[in-house]
């Protein structure tokens, strides 16, 4: 949810995510994927925060996670973590090849969305 919202993922819908088999043959869920700057028409989250789809910040995400029964310190942990990998987009855009045209124009719209911790 962190990522999403602070790295502008808008395709941010329920399956994005899915299950697999270990070596011990138990279902384990699988490594994180589909998590990537996304625009959507109308630009909204596929999934909104407390009913806030357009521009969900740090307020959401930090009742969000109250409410799922995260301790603040476990919310300023996430958003910590997750801040500071987005702030390493221009590192990852480099690595990957991206254009500086593109990464710039991310990177733009990737700044409205960090959020300090409560």
């Amino acid at each position: 949810m962190v990522f999403n919202v602070m790295a502008n993922n808008r395709d941010d819908h329920v399956k994005n995510f899915a299950f697999m088999i270990d070596a011990n043959q138990e279902w384990v869920l699988t490594p994180a994927y589909d998590l990537m700057y996304a625009e959507v028409p109308g630009g909204e989250h596929s999934m909104d925060l407390l009913g806030e789809g357009f521009s969900p910040g740090g307020q959401e995400v930090i009742q969000l996670g109250k409410k799922s029964g995260l301790s603040t310190n476990e919310v300023n942990n996430s958003i910590e973590l997750v801040m500071t990998a987005v702030e390493k987009w221009p590192e990852y855009a480099q690595i990957a090849g991206v254009t500086k045209k593109t990464m710039n124009y991310i990177q733009k719209r990737m700044n409205r969305n960090l959020f300090p911790c409560s």
